[in-house]
């Protein structure tokens, strides 16, 4: 094998490495999700806690999950946009985690409740 060929199987080799280290692995049952001592659901070395599930004024504080510093919170006025999350939570990829188990609970409240009748819609606004 020729000096430039192994060089590139090597370089391809280290980042297919790199790759897979930064993948998370989701698990498919909310009761699998990691949680810290506090039971809130953690993510890349940050706690998170999830307040009025399923209305308005929904809100998530994140939490750093050694300390118990609070961080930010997203769905208030209180946090400016841009400044919550912070860019860690995209790099560890703690987005799409969330995004994961918010996904299973929504599909386990709808196996456990099937004929639930959603509110309608409101009409749009008058011009």
């Amino acid at each position: 094998m020729s000096k430039s060929v192994s060089s590139l199987c090597l370089m391809l080799l280290f980042v297919c490495f790199n790759t897979a280290q930064a993948e998370i692995v989701i698990p498919t049952k909310p009761e699998d999700f990691t949680r810290d001592i506090y039971n809130r659901l953690s993510c890349g070395g940050y706690a998170i806690m999830e307040y009025e599930r399923g209305t308005i004024d929904r809100r998530i504080d994140i939490y750093i999950e050694d300390t118990s510093k609070y961080v930010c919170s997203i769905g208030t006025y209180s946090t400016p946009y841009g400044t919550c999350p912070p860019p860690h939570w995209f790099s560890a990829e703690c987005d799409k985690y969330y995004s994961a188990y918010t996904t299973i609970l929504h599909e386990r409240f709808l196996l456990e409740f099937p004929n639930i009748k959603w509110p309608p819609h409101p009409p749009p606004p008058l011009p």
